[in-house]
């Protein structure tokens, strides 16, 4: 039964996290826009912290305590909160400013990377990792990822700024992206 239930909510979560990576953003009182992470990043690291934690009391809800059960419980509370944690930093830092002249990002980790379009020499796109990578002339790498909400609308952008400051977007997958139209 669970593979069933797992089989289908994976690939719905898929295509909210896509088709919300779509959605148009409205401009802030500057002109530029800012993006955010989707608040499923946030609800699925709030449950797997649930799930942690109920492996974290599963030795004193277990009838005989042996060194087995403690160790079970450990590793598995550690393998969930693995992927639990950065689902939360990823929601809580990732974030997105831009306008026409240029954009900051900042990670997982609340590194901050400032970029002014004219300084870019390259950008390409991670379809494994889900990220946009942007490279300036100085080696900064400056990374966006794909669920972002909004997110066509800063590769829109990006697009746009190509012609004028003749960057390298060859590995910038846009067929993976859904943006065919440029």
């Amino acid at each position: 039964m669970v593979p069933i239930i797992v089989s289908i909510i994976v690939p719905l979560l898929l295509y909210l996290l896509n088709r919300s990576s779509k959605q148009k953003v409205t401009a802030l009182d500057n002109g530029g826009y800012e993006l955010r992470m989707n608040k499923a990043y946030l609800i699925i690291g709030i449950a797997g912290a649930v799930v942690g934690l109920l492996f974290l009391l599963m030795p004193i809800l277990a009838d005989e305590y042996s060194l087995e059960i403690f160790i079970a419980s450990g590793v598995m509370f550690l393998l969930v909160m693995g992927f639990t944690v950065p689902c939360i930093m990823w929601y809580k830092n990732h974030s997105l400013f831009f306008g026409e002249q240029g954009f900051i990002t900042e990670n997982a980790y609340g590194k901050r990377q400032d970029m002014q379009c004219g300084d870019i020499s390259q950008v390409s796109f991670s379809s494994f990792a889900g990220v946009v990578s942007v490279v300036d002339k100085q080696g900064n790498v400056a990374k966006a990822h794909q669920h972002l909400v909004g997110f066509s609308s800063f590769v829109k952008m990006l697009m746009a700024q190509r012609d004028k400051y003749h960057f390298d977007t060859k590995s910038l997958s846009l067929k993976t992206l859904g943006l065919n139209n440029y």
